[in-house]
Parts: structure tokens; sequence; C-alpha cells
């Protein structure tokens, strides 16, 4: 193996080791499940649904119609 690629590997794995243990705590995991649920949709959708149609120009309407 390359020297910097090992290096690299020496740098990257103590990293991953701590992110692993770190995911096995549930407020961790619930974070998470959080942040990916709001990016699936869920926080673009309310945000569309409380902006005033008048300050959208009618966007929000072809937005939602064209996600669904």
């Amino acid at each position: 193996m390359r020297p910097w690629l090992q290096r690299l590997n020496e740098i990257e794995a103590p990293i991953c080791r701590a992110w692993n243990q770190a995911l096995r705590h549930d407020k961790v995991q619930r974070l998470f499940a959080i942040v990916s649920r709001l990016g699936d949709g869920v926080f673009w959708y309310s945000l569309i649904a409380v902006m005033p149609p008048w300050s959208t120009g009618g966007t929000d309407c072809m937005l939602a119609c064209t996600c669904c």
C-alpha cells in the first residue's frame, strides 16, 4: 500500500470507530433520524404550507405538484 494511503487509513479508522460508537446511543440515532426525515420533504412541505400565497407568486403550488 502506498505510504500516503496507509497514513490516511491510520487517520480514518479511529474516526470511523468513534462515529460507530457514538451512533450506538439512542439520542444520537434519534437526532440523525429526525434530520433524515426532515430531508425527506417534511420540512420543505411544511414551509410551503405556511408561506403566504402572495409571497411565492404561485410557485408554491407548482413546486408542490412537481414534487409529488
